[in-house]
């Protein structure tokens, strides 16, 4: 069964309204309730699986940040922090791409943490097993169904993805 199956069985069984978008082709859902505008419009966020105190948790935190040890162990000052290497990654979660973990804990049964600059975002998506599925829920049903814990990431100013393409191609074109 895939993460993505599991994604949409699980909300589906709690009743979450959600939609689950493939990039692959043309941004059409192929599940959930009807689409609002708004719902296209939510941050982007990544899943990054990391020991805190030896224990394997996972940080829902904004997909333009970086997620390295730098950025991510402010967050957790006065605990041992480390990133989860990917013999590990892969042995804990077979059946999801890196980066693309949905943020549930009743999945794997660890500790979810959030960043608390998504404290106001009525909606958020994540990836859901591989970079081509995307599901978008309510942040209150991330809330009550994983229990998150809010966490302050004190890290570099994030660009947004759209200024940091701008950025590559001006690079690209300066260095002709």
């Amino acid at each position: 069964m895939t993460i993505r199956y599991r994604t949409c069985e699980y909300l589906s069984r709690e009743r979450v309204p959600f939609i689950i978008e493939h990039s692959e082709e043309d941004e059409r859902p192929l599940s959930g309730p009807p689409i609002e505008s708004r719902w296209h419009s939510a941050p982007l966020v990544q899943v990054v699986p990391l020991f805190v105190d030896r224990q394997l948790s996972m940080l829902v935190m904004r997909a333009e940040m970086p997620a390295d040890r730098e950025t991510i162990a402010g967050a957790f000052a006065g605990h041992q922090v480390e990133l989860v290497d990917r013999a590990v990654l892969n042995a804990a979660f077979p059946d999801s791409d890196p980066g693309c973990l949905p943020p549930f804990d009743a999945f794997w049964r660890m500790p979810v943490y959030i960043d608390r600059e998504l404290d106001g975002e009525p909606l958020i998506r994540f990836r859901a097993g591989s970079p081509n599925d995307v599901v978008t829920l309510r942040r209150q049903d991330l809330d009550r169904l994983s229990k998150p814990i809010g966490v302050r990431i004190a890290a570099r100013q994030a660009i947004p993805a759209q200024l940091a393409r701008q950025r590559a191609a001006e690079r690209v074109s300066a260095a002709r």
